[in-house]
C-alpha cells in the first residue's frame, strides 16, 4: 500500500484554467454556495461527470489526478456512492 491517495476532480474549461494558474496547487470553487470539495475515489465516475455535465454545460469537460497523503485522508470518512 502506498503512502497516498489517487483521487479525480471532473472540472470545467475555466476550473481547469484556474488550477494551471495556481502551478497546480489549488481547485476553483465549483459554486460559492458549496461548502465542500467533492473529489471522487474513481477515475471512471470522475470522467462520467465530466463528459454527462461539464462537457454539456461547458463544452468540454476535463479529469484531473491527483494525491493525497493518507495520513490525511485518514481525519475524513470516505463515502461511496454505486458506482461502476
Amino acid at each position: 500500500m502506498t503512502d497516498t491517495l489517487a483521487l479525480y476532480k471532473s472540472l470545467s474549461p475555466l476550473q481547469l484554467e484556474v488550477l494551471i494558474q495556481s502551478a497546480w496547487q489549488g481547485f476553483a470553487v465549483d459554486d460559492p454556495r458549496q461548502r465542500y470539495f467533492y473529489p471522487k475515489l474513481c477515475r471512471r465516475y470522475a470522467e462520467d461527470i465530466a463528459r454527462q455535465w461539464d462537457a454539456v454545460q461547458f463544452t468540454a469537460g476535463y479529469v484531473v489526478e491527483f494525491s493525497m497523503p493518507r495520513a490525511f485522508m485518514s481525519r475524513y470518512a470516505l463515502q461511496s456512492i454505486a458506482y461502476a
